[in-house]
């Protein structure tokens, strides 16, 4: 029987730490909870209560400075584990006990390194919901083998394993399709990533982000929701929200889709840059379009997995591609964006934020520079300065809905 250890940190978790973990206990061998002992809103008197109750509850004290005391609560964890696996569970989250049951199974049947699943966001308590597409979907279980480092903290954080990217470079992980969590990230304001601005979550941004959730959202944050109703308010199926082009799946929504058919409608574009080519199939949807226009394409990632499909071939896609780090050839890209007519750049690579402060700065009036993952991966607080400093601004703003996880931005 494989034996499995969760691992979680805590400050001012009261909301929602005593369902997070009566929900896991009873299916873990062992429970490791990190608490802050600054913890001020009854989160360490929830712990102790829940001490008397579960005998595989392992509590630890400690103080975070910085954020390197929570990497260092993190490595801790993982050289205090002597299970199989290691689970990381967050204070904010909430396990459906099905789901707890299949992920456990694929244990047994698979040997991969790290699997990752999908989570939901409810943005209320009823109403609404965002997906993470399957380029943001997180890995949530690791094997316990020697040379697991947990490197950096939100939104930077991963595991290096042998001293490199586990994800990245070895490639030993699992998407596990059946598998769903609930985050809920969006309806609580405090803890360690709230406490040195810009706030991720401060008022303005969200109703900047949600108008339609403007007078309600904050009366939730208040008053945590009952998380029975949110269970019960789940939508029944995820499919709806994927999208396919040519009957091959990208790592977009529909909405998502419906946006970028109005920009480059909409647009008297020449080129388009897409960072972050991963399979393909959106670079197809980018590159045909280009086709139609007379522009140009390129596409850039690190990883050769585009290979593959009659389409690709049919329009030689591989002249298109470059298999190239972004951050190793500037000159080159600038170049290319500063050709004349606008540019359409899509920042959807390992790290969006690095990408929009480094080549933002180089569009011409009118270019179009778009991020992928917005509020999962980049914030508010990567782009505000460089884009009041560039006189940057938010376009097709009414068409990016609330399940659409891309932002659209344009030099005037």
């Amino acid at each position: 029987m494989v034996k499995i250890c969760s691992h979680t940190i805590v400050k001012n978790g009261a909301d929602f730490i005593e369902p997070c973990l009566r929900q896991i206990l009873p299916h873990v061998n062992r429970a490791l909870v990190s608490i802050d002992d600054r913890s001020s809103d009854g989160t360490v008197e929830i712990i102790k209560k829940l001490e008397k109750e579960y005998d595989n509850l392992d509590v630890d004290y400690f103080t975070v400075k910085d954020s390197k005391d929570l990497v260092e609560a993190r490595n801790r964890q993982i050289e205090r584990t002597t299970e199989d696996y290691f689970w990381v569970v967050d204070d904010d989250e909430y396990w459906l006990e099905e789901d707890i049951k299949r992920l456990f199974k694929h244990f047994e049947k698979y040997d991969d390194l790290a699997f990752r699943v999908t989570f939901w966001f409810p943005i209320n308590d009823k109403q609404c919901w965002l997906l993470e597409t399957r380029h943001s979907q997180i890995e949530r279980v690791f094997k316990n083998v020697p040379g697991m480092v947990w490197y950096k903290t939100f939104p930077a954080e991963r595991i290096h394993y042998k001293g490199t990217h586990l994800i990245r470079t070895h490639k030993r992980d699992r998407l596990l399709k059946d598998i769903f969590y609930i985050h809920f990230s969006y309806l609580k304001d405090h803890g360690w990533r709230n406490e040195t601005p810009p706030r991720r979550r401060s008022k303005g941004l969200i109703s900047w982000r949600y108008p339609l959730l403007d007078e309600g959202l904050h009366k939730i944050v208040d008053m945590p929701p009952k998380i029975s109703e949110i269970v019960k308010n789940m939508p029944a199926s995820h499919k709806e929200l994927r999208a396919t082009f040519l009957g091959r799946r990208i790592v977009q929504t529909p909405r998502a889709m419906t946006l970028w058919e109005r920009i480059l409608t909409a647009t008297d574009f020449k080129r388009v840059i897409e960072i972050g080519t991963l399979r393909g199939n959106l670079s197809l949807f980018f590159l045909l379009f280009c086709i139609t226009r007379d522009a140009e394409f390129c596409t850039y990632d690190i990883r050769n997995e585009w290979k593959g499909g009659k389409v690709k071939d049919l329009l030689n896609f591989e002249a298109y591609y470059k298999n190239k780090d972004v951050f190793e050839c500037i000159d080159e890209i600038k170049k290319f964006i500063q050709r004349k007519g606008i540019t359409i750049m899509f920042c959807d690579g390992g790290d969006k934020a690095k990408e929009f402060q480094t080549f933002a700065p180089y569009l011409k009036p009118q270019d179009i520079i778009a991020v992928h993952d917005w509020m999962t991966e980049i914030f508010d607080y990567h782009v505000a300065d460089l884009c009041k400093e560039h006189n940057i601004k938010e376009v097709f703003v009414k068409e990016s809905e609330i399940e659409n996880l891309t932002r659209v931005f344009q030099k005037q």
